[in-house]
């Protein structure tokens, strides 16, 4: 089985493709553009190809909930100060939706 890498540039296309031919790892071309090309490379080979891609994956590490805001009891006061500020100004009003 086959899966497959997307370059987005010509210059880090050739840098991996030399790194994928010194570690022995067999890759394709499937579509090659002006720019953009898609290689393929075999499964078993999926551990050496992260090793030399370094992908990302976008939203590790994050909770999905959202984080408390900390604050002490003076920057408490004062935000309640502005807040109150807003109110009578006619800026904010108190049960908005």
């Amino acid at each position: 089985m086959f899966l497959a890498i997307q370059f987005s540039s010509t210059g880090y296309k050739n840098n991996r493709l030399k790194d994928f031919k010194s570690t022995g790892i067999n890759v394709q071309p499937f579509v090659i553009g002006d720019f953009e090309s898609v290689y393929l490379f075999y499964e078993k080979d999926i551990h050496k190809v992260v090793e030399i891609l370094k992908p990302i994956t976008r939203g590790t590490n994050k909770s999905l909930k959202q984080r408390k805001r900390e604050i002490t009891e003076e920057q408490r006061q004062k935000l309640r100060e502005r807040m109150k500020q807003m109110r009578e100004k006619g800026l904010l009003e108190k049960n908005s939706k």
